[in-house]
């Protein structure tokens, strides 16, 4: 005959995994040339994540860390987003300024608009 034995039943408390917190983004601005429509951007606090939310018709060239993205003439519409993440620098060349660009969710304050082609550079610092 085969005999059952109950394994005693043992008293844990459930834990509570922590997830390891974030660094919040701060963002200092270095201006080359604003009137050229050339800013950079220095960011802190972990990895550059940028985000471009197209208000209209843009053409872009991106570069991540460096490194072309092979989006030169790439056109977006309105509506259309762009998500873009590297370890050391996020470019960005757009020919309108028809988007609006944030950093881990902050809005970015960008030149004054009249200045249509726009090369920005985000830095992680």
């Amino acid at each position: 005959p085969i005999t059952r034995v109950n394994a005693p039943r043992s008293s844990t408390t459930p834990t509570t995994a922590k997830t390891p917190s974030t660094p919040p983004v701060s963002m200092s601005v270095t201006a080359k040339d604003p009137n050229k429509g050339d800013v950079v951007y220095e960011v802190s606090g972990g990895p550059v994540n940028v985000t471009v939310h197209f208000t209209g018709l843009c053409w872009v060239e991106v570069w991540k860390n460096g490194v072309s993205q092979g989006t030169a003439g790439t056109t977006y519409h309105a509506g259309q987003t762009l998500q873009l993440s590297a370890s050391s620098s996020v470019e960005i060349l757009a020919g309108t300024r028809s988007y609006n660009i944030a950093v881990d969710s902050e809005p970015v304050s960008l030149p004054d608009p009249s200045q249509q082609v726009l090369h920005v550079t985000f830095n992680h610092s």
